[in-house]
């Protein structure tokens, strides 16, 4: 299964895996992998390191992902992502973390095409991507800016806290609406403001790394209010604890070893050094309160 961005996936144009050839669409995509690289191995790119940020900010901005991991596929994406996090603890390659990396946009994107009118259900869709091979999986990279002008100011907050109670996140929707907080000016000043209350950190190397067990990963997850947004690479909260219900049962047991176990691997700083500016950056946004400067 091809796993595409496009309500018109035939026609959108794609990267070949295995080449700089980019002007395919998804059909010629399959004719020119079938009659240039037959015979070539797997472990191909799934795209180069360079693209790596400004795809994943893309694919974030731009998908559509479920909300909830359907309970007819949860067993499925929880076994998948038990296998994608072994991969990375045991070979910890660059590769590894880039299935990691894109597993939530391969797994849980919303699809385009009208739900009603089409003979395969919505979880039969997750389960057959989440089955589909690395090597189809392709990305958009033609991506089109929205040119929608920005909500701002009252209907901002408001926007937000509709979203909140989408999620079923009343207090969250309370706490936006009676916020009296405001978004800081995008500007240098602001910039110089952040830099002065967040000094360089002091680098100390003869600190032990900290380390994590299965209880405090436990506590962790389900710490997350409903409705909390998803980090950069698509993972939301709500995935993690709808793949450790009662569903799942001993694959979501396993899970937990393994978020612990990868999760101590970069406590320790063993992480890939090109994936660390994804893993550890962060979207901030300033706030400044009311009658304060």
């Amino acid at each position: 299964m091809t796993t595409s961005f496009s309500p018109n996936p035939t026609q959108e144009k794609v990267v070949c895996l295995f080449c700089p050839k980019s002007d395919l669409t998804l059909r010629g995509l399959k004719c020119h992998i079938g009659h240039m690289h037959k015979n070539e191995k797997t472990e191909n790119p799934l795209i180069n390191q360079n693209e790596l940020f400004s795809t994943l900010t893309k694919l974030k901005k731009h998908s559509k992902m479920l909300r909830r991991i359907l309970k007819g596929a949860r067993l499925s994406a929880t076994t998948a992502l038990h296998s994608i996090l072994m991969k990375c603890i045991q070979s910890n390659t660059l590769e590894d973390w880039k299935r990691l990396l894109l597993f939530s946009f391969k797994a849980f994107i919303t699809p385009t095409q009208d739900l009603k009118n089409s003979p395969v259900s919505l979880t039969t869709k997750v389960k057959n991507n989440i089955a589909s091979d690395w090597n189809t999986f392709t990305i958009n990279r033609n991506f089109k800016d929205s040119k929608s002008k920005a909500t701002v100011g009252d209907a901002l907050f408001a926007k937000r806290a509709i979203t909140k109670l989408e999620d079923g996140d009343i207090s969250g929707a309370v706490r936006v609406l009676s916020s009296e907080k405001a978004f800081a000016p995008n500007n240098d000043a602001t910039l110089l403001s952040l830099k002065k209350k967040h000094p360089p950190p002091c680098v100390q190397a003869d600190l032990e790394p900290l380390q994590v067990n299965v209880l405090q990963i436990t506590k962790a997850i389900n710490s997350f209010p409903s409705g909390s947004a998803g980090v950069l690479a698509g993972l939301r909260p709500q995935y993690l604890k709808d793949m450790i219900s009662s569903e799942t049962g001993e694959m979501g047991s396993k899970l937990f070893f393994a978020i612990r176990d990868l999760i101590n691997i970069i406590l320790k700083g063993l992480v890939p050094p090109e994936i660390t500016p994804i893993l550890y950056g962060a979207n901030l946004c300033a706030l400044k309160k009311k009658m304060v400067e």
